[in-house]
């Protein structure tokens, strides 16, 4: 994240209460799309399933069949504003580093999530089965979100020793 991008971010969060922003109080997964380097990860899908009218959980899984001990994420997130529009939150980050303890703001926010529906908790390399089960975003993840109620996307670029290997979307309605 640049330092101007950060400095709004800060003004955006000391002024929320006042221009009126609450935080909310649901996040539903709209549509989720995947797609992987057949050389690096084969069976690669995402799929959303509806469990009742309130929740929608995500299943991800690939199997990775070149092992792998690289891996960079390039986060960006977009606002539905007439069409998509890229929001103020995106970075890259080395996710071998963070699972390994390396501090990443971007990462925190998503360390419990990841931890606690995948199987990939653990430092690099990987290899074989990896999935992501019963992926559901709470509101009690997020804390007090300064985040305005409308549509997000989220694009999830994996890449490495400049090959991609992945390039994953999730869209979702914050309420």
């Amino acid at each position: 994240m640049s330092k101007f991008n950060f400095l709004i971010f800060l003004i955006f969060l000391i002024f929320r209460d006042s221009i009126g922003v609450k935080s909310f109080k649901s996040i539903t997964l709209r549509n989720i799309q995947c797609e992987g380097n057949p050389e690096i990860v084969v069976n690669f899908t995402c799929v959303l399933k509806a469990v009742n009218r309130d929740k929608v959980i995500g299943i991800l899984d690939g199997d990775v069949i070149t092992r792998v001990t690289n891996v960079m994420i390039n986060f960006n997130t977009f606002a539905r504003l007439n069409g998509w529009k890229q929001w103020i939150i995106h970075g890259t980050f080395d996710l071998c580093e963070v699972l390994a303890g390396k501090y990443h703001p971007l990462f925190k926010i998503f360390k419990s999530t990841l931890i606690k529906y995948t199987n990939i908790n653990h430092t690099c390399p990987f290899e074989g089965h990896l999935f992501v089960r019963d992926l559901v975003f709470d509101s009690l993840d997020f804390g007090n979100s300064i985040l305005p109620p409308k549509d997000y996307r989220a694009v999830l670029r994996g890449y490495g020793y400049k090959t991609q290997y992945f390039n994953i979307t999730i869209d979702v309605r914050i309420t």
